[in-house]
């Protein structure tokens, strides 16, 4: 395979870069320098996403996110310290974030 591609292929640097991260952690990578970096941001601009299980882990990252998609941001957890944590960080990322505290497991929480 070739620099630019599968053979027929019609990946022009700007993709390639975008593929082909160097350094940062597999979260946030950084991409070659000069590349012209499109963001699909905003994708989720005027909805509101309920993440349970949002304190920390995969629910925090999925909060933050959606956040930075555009998305107005429920952040629903059992911990009340570790969710109005992420409801500070969205907040401070310019994000619409509330907490809700729940237990998803019982349904009189629910």
């Amino acid at each position: 395979m070739s620099p630019a591609g599968p053979p027929g292929s019609r990946v022009g640097p700007e993709q390639r870069a975008l593929t082909a991260p160097v350094g940062g952690s597999r979260h946030e990578p950084r991409y070659t320098s000069g590349a012209r970096v499109r963001r699909a941001m905003g994708r989720l601009d005027g909805k509101v996403c309920v993440i349970t299980g949002a304190g920390g882990g995969i629910g925090r990252a999925s909060a933050l996110r959606f956040g930075q998609e555009g998305a107005r941001v429920a952040v629903v957890d059992i911990a009340h310290d570790k969710g109005l944590a992420v409801v500070a960080e969205l907040t401070a990322a310019g994000v619409d974030g509330a907490f809700f505290a729940c237990d998803v497991t019982r349904d009189e929480s629910v």
